[in-house]
């Protein structure tokens, strides 16, 4: 019997902070009309408040279910996510919306799966906790899979802009969303890597 018990709320809360990116990355997805630039401000504030909850939780528990300082880290990743999605939504609607980057819809659809991933591995970390840290890790496989996918698919669309771009103010314009996809990419697999530290620490 533990005199002091685990707060497990953690899992739950920290699912729930990667269920509101995948609903970020799925609005990415669809196109921005009707507002979606504004949606997914509402989502990257409500996102705001969660990664605050997480923290304000953080400093009046005893106990966690694993390190502080692995979920502080996992609760950044996802508001980084989030945060770069936001960022090229506004870019997209703010100068992009006459005339959208060609490769956008496949990049974000790309970025969605890889967030719908890290949906994935904190359900996973949700449901299992510790005990599995083979299913932990290969969720991050998968992250780790896609991310890259998603790597390779920018440096060629940016290698196309390079190549048919003819006015320089477009390409500085497309060149910058595509790197903000990258970067919520990137911070997916920021994720991933804490998730692959926890899986080692309790292998």
């Amino acid at each position: 019997m533990r005199l002091l018990p685990r707060d497990e709320k953690f899992y739950d809360l920290l699912t729930g902070q990667a269920q509101i990116a995948v609903e970020a990355s799925r609005l990415l997805a669809a196109g921005l009309g009707g507002g979606g630039a504004q949606k997914v401000r509402d989502l990257e504030r409500k996102a705001d408040q969660a990664f605050r909850q997480i923290n304000t939780r953080l400093h009046r528990t005893f106990i966690t279910p694993i390190d502080p300082e692995d979920i502080h880290q996992i609760a950044s990743g996802i508001d980084e996510i989030i945060d770069h999605i936001e960022a090229a939504a506004f870019r997209l609607e703010a100068y992009c919306s006459d005339r959208p980057p060609e490769r956008l819809a496949d990049l974000a659809r790309l970025l969605n799966g890889c967030v719908e991933a890290t949906l994935g591995a904190m359900q996973t970390l949700e449901r299992d906790g510790v005990q599995k840290p083979e299913s932990l890790t290969s969720c991050c496989e998968e992250i780790n899979r896609r991310e890259s996918e998603m790597e390779d698919r920018v440096r060629d669309a940016v290698g196309e802009l390079f190549r048919t771009e003819r006015d320089p103010i477009a390409l500085i314009k497309h060149k910058e969303v595509y790197e903000l996809l990258e970067s919520a990419a990137d911070c997916c697999e920021n994720v991933a890597d804490a998730l692959e530290g926890i899986a080692v620490k309790n292998s």
